[in-house]
């Protein structure tokens, strides 16, 4: 009984030290952290960010061009990035009118619980947005990443609003193909190395220190800095060139976790055989125009073998792959990729003939 007391004895004195080296640790890397930029406001605490009320909400939203020319939405990645990787679209404002705008609860649009997110609710801002801006004839789509998989769900279920879309690298657009993605990336949780533990402690002090307008912006600071980070385990550098985080154009103002935890529950529930809104493509046999995909060279995990499989799914589309480009092909590339937009945005399609006025029942 007495070595027992003994044992119990060092084996607290050693506990202690360790938690006493701990608390050192971790003061001295709160006082040694930078102090990153502040986070950026949303709409709703700036009144100087150009925005818009849609159904029932403030977007931050910016538009391009003539009014008199056709309607072009850009429709951004994540769920959670914003639009500001996106502006190298902008050109095309010589012979389109552009609307780029924040999804909801995402970059500088006003912030939501993740609870009150649905993808349903996504399709009907999308479907504001559209009638807002181009009430009389259907609208072009340009969606990257998710905001291509949200492209492909509102032409399936409002085929008569939109005459062309073009989808760079859509993640997934079933859920076979959903699988296939989270079992290459681990379901994008990378491996907890001690580089990355080590990338935690420090982005996670570093986001203490962050100045934010709002309770999510801690938040949203540190998933920014983790997908973005150039650790060896990030699943996100299979994406691009060389491998690496320094070759993407992924310009940002800033993430929006509530949105990513909104949406991709959504999918989670899904992949896990529960009752979720994830049917990308159905009605997609309604769109006979056909459909642009853009896929890029480097992405070993969605490029364009997956593209090429998933274009299959459509009545009408075709596949384009942007050599030497990884998945943020628009910004790493953006002459060709304008060129390529703009020729297939040339072509006449029946759809541009349309009005809604006569469209058939919208889908729901």
């Amino acid at each position: 009984m007495k070595k027992f007391l003994i044992f119990l004895k060092w084996l607290l004195i050693i506990a202690g030290i360790i938690v006493a080296l701990t608390i050192i640790i971790a003061v001295v890397s709160y006082v040694r952290a930078p102090r990153p930029d502040p986070v950026m406001k949303t709409v709703s605490d700036s009144a100087s960010l150009p925005g818009l009320t849609l159904n029932g909400y403030t977007f931050h939203l910016e538009t391009f061009g003539d009014t008199a020319n056709p309607a072009v939405i850009a429709l951004h990645g994540g769920p959670g990035n914003d639009y500001r990787y996106l502006l190298p679209l902008k050109p095309l404002a010589d012979s389109f009118f552009m609307v780029f705008y924040d999804q909801r609860s995402a970059g500088l649009s006003a912030r939501v619980e993740p609870e009150s997110l649905s993808l349903d609710l996504y399709y009907q801002d999308l479907k504001a947005i559209i009638e807002h801006f181009s009430p009389d004839r259907p609208a072009r789509l340009v969606g990257h990443s998710w905001g291509g998989m949200l492209a492909a769900a509102f032409i399936s279920r409002y085929p008569e609003m939109v005459s062309h879309a073009v989808l760079a690298e859509p993640g997934f657009l079933t859920l076979d193909f959903a699988r296939e993605l989270m079992h290459k990336t681990n379901n994008f949780a990378p491996p907890m190395t001690f580089g990355t533990m080590l990338e935690m402690w420090k982005i996670g002090f570093q986001a203490m220190k962050v100045e934010t307008p709002d309770r999510f912006g801690k938040m949203d600071f540190f998933f920014e800095k983790m997908a973005f980070s150039d650790l060896p385990t990030n699943p996100m550098k299979k994406y691009y060139c060389g491998q690496t985080m320094q070759t993407s154009a992924f310009d940002s103002w800033r993430f929006g976790v509530s949105a990513m935890i909104g949406i991709s529950g959504k999918f989670a529930t899904a992949l896990k055989g529960g009752e979720a809104e994830v049917d990308f493509l159905d009605g997609i046999e309604d769109f006979t125009n056909e459909v642009l995909f853009i896929a890029s060279e480097c992405n070993t995990l969605i490029g364009a073998n997956v593209q090429t499989r998933q274009a299959e799914l459509f009545p009408n589309a075709r596949v384009v792959t942007i050599k030497d480009a990884g998945h943020t092909m628009l910004g790493e590339k953006p002459q060709q990729s304008m060129r390529i937009i703009r020729d297939y945005f040339n072509q006449a399609v029946h759809a541009d003939t349309l009005t809604r006025l006569d469209s058939p029942p919208q889908r729901q």
